[in-house]
């Protein structure tokens, strides 16, 4: 019997965590710009609820392989914004919170409903 090789890597998205911020004096003025404070591998799932007050909101939680050490000066706080890449999917969502966990960084994000293709 031939035996099959299954690929299944323990962090297969690529997760970009990007602050924003707005140089005008009010953020209508300008464009954004950001600093990004994470651009690498990471895993994106669903929390398994989804709140319809107006608009159907997911939330999601995504796993960064960086402890609480890695983070240095900057590290993931609420209003980020998160785009997370899942083979040919894209998510735009935005931080609410984050836990540091064993050896990684969980993040719980909110997503309003776009999946960019």
């Amino acid at each position: 019997m031939r035996k099959q090789r299954i690929a299944n890597p323990r962090f297969p998205h690529h997760v970009k965590v990007v602050r924003l911020t707005y140089p005008g004096r009010y953020s209508y003025e300008t464009e954004p710009t950001g600093t990004v404070i994470y651009s690498g591998e990471g895993r994106c799932y669903s929390n398994g609820s989804v709140d319809g007050r107006q608009v159907d909101i997911s939330h999601r939680l995504i796993s960064i392989p960086v402890n609480v050490n890695g983070w240095g000066e900057l590290h993931p706080l609420s209003g980020d914004a998160v785009t997370v890449t899942m083979g040919k999917i894209t998510e735009t969502m935005e931080v609410k919170d984050f836990e540091p966990d064993n050896n990684r960084t969980l993040l719980y994000c909110e997503r309003n409903g776009n999946i960019d293709e």
